[in-house]
């Protein structure tokens, strides 16, 4: 399958590459535990028995083996082609394409597409943003849904998020900052793996931005989207004021939603 170029103010997203082991290992398992009830629940229950769905920012492939499971037709797309290595093997049978979310063009339409783990929140400007919706458009069938998850504003403002693990193999640790000068946010990794006789430290800071939730919905309109339904983590409705990550679903084309 042939994928689209990117230009020359634009690159893919290689610098997850050197995150994709540690992913493999701890996050994807986890991410795809903890957040695929909510799949479940919004987008699944909605699709027809063996629909196509594309998983957009597969990450290591855990969802889409988890999808592929319960015989749906899934395509992975990311960014990071290690990711895309341990995925292809969780997931053998699956299709996985290596491309940006911001110029994708698939060549046939799917029933649906997702993006959850907060993987929009790395698009970092709201006119990239747009574009990925634009594409995510593009590549359904009409009245076909996209659900996903954003951090919105004042998710990164809170203290550092810190979490981490020591085992004899590894040892990770994860923050959260916020300039609120600059609007911006940062996630840090730091990630300790043996060689030789010690251990080889990688910091990896990868910039992050939450959104407000109109312009959100504003660009989910002009894209041509309806029926915009927001939810809370549980996958309850809420009022987004309410909430610093919620779950976006929509349509597209059909009736907007009043």
């Amino acid at each position: 399958m042939t994928t689209t170029a990117l230009t020359s103010t634009q690159s893919r997203y290689t610098d997850y590459d050197r995150w994709a082991w540690l992913y493999n290992q701890t996050m994807g398992p986890r991410y795809c535990e903890n957040q695929f009830p909510q799949l479940e629940q919004l987008l699944l229950p909605h699709l027809p028995s063996g629909a196509s769905i594309l998983d957009l920012c597969c990450g290591t492939g855990h969802v889409a083996q988890q999808l592929h499971n319960q015989r749906y037709r899934v395509i992975g797309l990311d960014g990071s082609e290690e990711m895309l290595t341990y995925a292809r093997q969780n997931a053998p049978e699956v299709e996985f394409i290596l491309d940006d979310a911001r110029v994708f063009i698939l060549p046939t339409p799917v029933d649906a597409a997702f993006s959850i783990s907060s993987s929009l929140n790395h698009v970092t400007s709201l006119e990239e943003l747009k574009a990925v919706f634009a594409n995510v458009y593009t590549a359904l069938s009409n009245k076909g849904l996209f659900l996903f998850d954003l951090g919105l504003k004042g998710r990164y403002q809170n203290l550092p998020l810190l979490e981490g693990e020591i085992t004899d193999d590894y040892a990770w640790a994860i923050g959260e900052t916020y300039d609120t000068e600059q609007q911006a946010g940062t996630f840090k990794v730091t990630m300790f793996r043996p060689e030789g006789n010690g251990w080889q430290r990688s910091d990896l800071v990868y910039p992050v931005k939450d959104y407000d939730w109109k312009e959100i919905r504003a660009a989910l309109e002009t894209t041509g989207f309806t029926q915009i339904h927001v939810y809370d983590r549980t996958g309850q409705p809420t009022n987004p004021e309410e909430n610093q990550t919620v779950y976006f679903v929509c349509q597209k084309g059909g009736i907007p939603h009043e």
